[in-house]
């Protein structure tokens, strides 16, 4: 199963592009993966607006309503309206800059929005929605890759090798789960549907419930495989992006590692 790897994470990203049931659902899955992105972004500004209104008295007490009200603004993500700019002094915008307005917020109030906010973090742009969530995992992370020349699926052979080792080391072991886990979801559904239609007409009547059970139990392990390749994907993406920082003269070497002195001697 190793040969079609590459083929399985493709399908369980979305790349549904021959003509079958796969692009009936494509649109469907889609639009439905864009509400669900827009349900998290509601649902975290208004978590955000709660946990500011029960510490809107403390922060009232510490400065001017003026003030509390534009870190309001910013907890909706909303623009200022031009009376709201007017009453500002600019030590008050000074004052703004410097303050941020969950640091009053109750812990447990922050943990929900926290919660909301890495949900979110697994989308990419509006118009860069794929229909599967695997697939939006590991869009939002390349859409986000400042070193592609345009070329994503080559980017790890190219810039893996400015890397230092530790990160190549995360991004096969990542890669290689990954690869493992998608082929595993085809294995468990294909055994999940396999097994009733295989056993159910040649076993007894009494051993029936035990065939239903080892198709429960294979349904949950191709449900669990697409769970651990979702985890195993946000690792993947993380050494990705480490990668892109070392791509950069700035941040990496731009070059390969100079050779040691024990090699120069070999030499």
């Amino acid at each position: 199963t190793q040969a079609f790897s590459f083929e399985a994470i493709r399908t369980l990203e979305g790349y549904w592009y021959r003509p079958g049931p796969g692009t009936l659902a494509r649109s469907a899955l889609t639009r439905w993966h864009l509400r669900r992105k827009n349900r998290l972004h509601a649902k975290r500004l208004k978590a955000s607006h709660k946990a500011f209104l029960e510490a809107r008295d403390e922060w009232l007490s510490a400065f001017s309503s003026a003030v509390v009200n534009g870190l309001e603004r910013y907890c909706l993500e909303q623009d200022f309206t031009a009376g709201e700019k007017a009453a500002l002094s600019d030590k008050d915008w000074a004052i703004l800059e410097g303050l941020e307005w969950s640091n009053k917020c109750a812990p447990w109030h922050m943990a929900k929005i926290d919660h909301y906010t890495m949900a979110e973090q697994d989308y990419p742009d509006d118009n860069r929605i794929m229909p599967t969530r695997l697939g939006n995992v590991i869009r939002a992370a390349e859409d986000t890759l400042q070193n592609t020349d345009g070329d994503v699926q080559g980017f790890a052979l190219r810039h893996r090798t400015y890397a230092p080792p530790r990160i190549r080391q995360q991004h096969d072991q990542f890669r290689t789960r990954l690869d493992m886990y998608s082929i595993l979801v085809f294995v468990a559904g294909f055994l999940t549907a396999a097994t009733p239609a295989l056993l159910i007409g040649a076993v007894r009547e009494d051993d029936k419930v035990w065939i239903a059970w080892m198709t429960v139990g294979f349904g949950v392990l191709a449900w669990a495989s697409y769970q651990a390749a979702i985890a195993s994907a946000a690792g993947y993406v993380t050494a990705l992006r480490q990668m892109d920082l070392y791509s950069t003269s700035e941040v990496g070497p731009a070059s390969s590692p100079k050779p040691t002195a024990n090699e120069e001697g070999q030499g």
